[in-house]
This record gives structure tokens, C-alpha cells and sequence, in this order.
């Protein structure tokens, strides 16, 4: 029994292999959770998605939304945050949704290790819960799940989360960018005229 029935997983990004969405498909099917499952994006990978869905008998509960210009509104009425990528850069969409207090679950990619601050490595068909959201490996199918159902049930966790999300998000603010930049410049200015 899901916490709340208020509320989807989303997951945001070009529909393409490198993505990991087949996995996050996959786990989701495993985990037998009611909550929907959507996806704002699109790209070569959809047919082969709906074809998974579709063999995963989860048609009714997983949406294709396509490119949402505006992807706000969707991200403030989300659940959690699902980014199942082989390979991440800096993840905005995942920061935008955190800043919603929205809780996050990624892989272990170097955007996602950035803002979640995972310690060390990661056992297959576990995650690990970090401060600021859950990390796991890429393709692990029973950790995505896993960290799915937890989400999906458990309260307290989902509370912390949702806290910690919105305050980590904090930190990727326009202010602090142009504030840790300038003191960048500042310090190479400083350090030019000792040279």
C-alpha cells in the first residue's frame, strides 16, 4: 500500500538506449507498485518502450507524454524522480524536480554522484541511501526496483527525502553559481598578482 495515491514517477529525457529506460520499465514491472510510471521525451527508443510495456502487462499504469515544452507543472505533481542513464552529465531536470521537494533515485554517474553524494560503491541488487536521494547501479534492475517500493511505501523515508531534496537543491541556485563563480575569478585574479 502505497503512502499516498497522490502523485506519479517520472522520468524525463530523450528516449534513446543510453538512457536506461527499458531498465527503469523493467524494475517497475518487477515491483508490482500501483503508482503510475511517465516519461516526458522523445526519441528513437519509444517503440521499443510500448513494445516492454506491453509485454510487461503495464500498459494501463505507464504513460508516453512526448517533449513537454513546460515540464514544470509535471515535475511539482511527481512523486519521485527516476534517472536509470548508463552515463549522466549535470542532471537539471533531476535538480529542477529535487527543488520541488521532490525525491530523487539515480544511477551512479558522475552528474547524479555530484548532487547525491553517494559513500563509495554500491552492491548489486542494493542502493544506497545518501543524504540527499538514493543511488544504485546502472542496469541494476532489483536495486531500481527496490528503491521503487521503498519510496513507494515507506513514509518516513519518503519524508526525509522530499526534506533533504528541496534543501540540496539549494545549492544549485542561480545566486550560488554566479557567488562560488565569482569567487573563482577572485581567487585566479589574486593568484595572477603574486605571479
Amino acid at each position: 500500500m502505497a503512502i499516498d495515491d497522490k502523485g506519479y514517477i517520472l522520468a524525463i529525457g530523450r528516449l534513446v538506449k543510453l538512457k536506461g529506460f527499458d531498465d527503469l520499465i523493467e524494475a517497475y514491472a518487477d515491483s508490482g507498485i500501483e503508482r503510475e510510471l511517465w516519461f516526458l521525451g522523445d526519441g528513437p527508443e519509444l517503440n521499443n518502450l510500448k513494445t516492454i510495456v506491453k509485454q510487461r502487462g503495464v500498459e494501463h499504469k505507464v504513460r508516453f507524454l512526448g517533449f513537454i515544452k513546460n515540464p514544470y507543472p509535471y515535475m511539482k505533481n511527481a512523486h519521485c524522480f527516476a534517472l536509470t542513464s548508463h552515463f549522466e552529465g549535470f542532471p537539471n531536470a533531476m535538480v529542477e524536480s529535487m527543488s520541488l521537494g521532490v525525491p530523487s533515485m539515480a544511477t551512479l554517474t558522475d552528474g547524479p554522484i555530484d548532487i547525491l553524494k553517494p559513500k563509495g560503491s554500491v552492491n548489486t541488487g542494493t542502493y544506497q541511501l545518501t543524504e540527499y536521494g538514493i543511488v544504485f547501479n546502472a542496469g541494476d534492475k532489483a536495486a531500481i526496483s527496490r528503491s521503487l517500493i521503498d519510496l513507494d511505501v515507506k513514509k518516513d523515508l519518503y519524508s526525509t527525502l522530499s526534506h533533504a531534496a528541496s534543501e540540496r537543491a539549494k545549492f544549485y541556485t542561480e545566486d550560488k553559481f554566479y557567488s562560488s563563480f565569482s569567487k573563482i575569478l577572485q581567487d585566479r585574479v589574486l593568484s595572477n598578482q603574486h605571479v
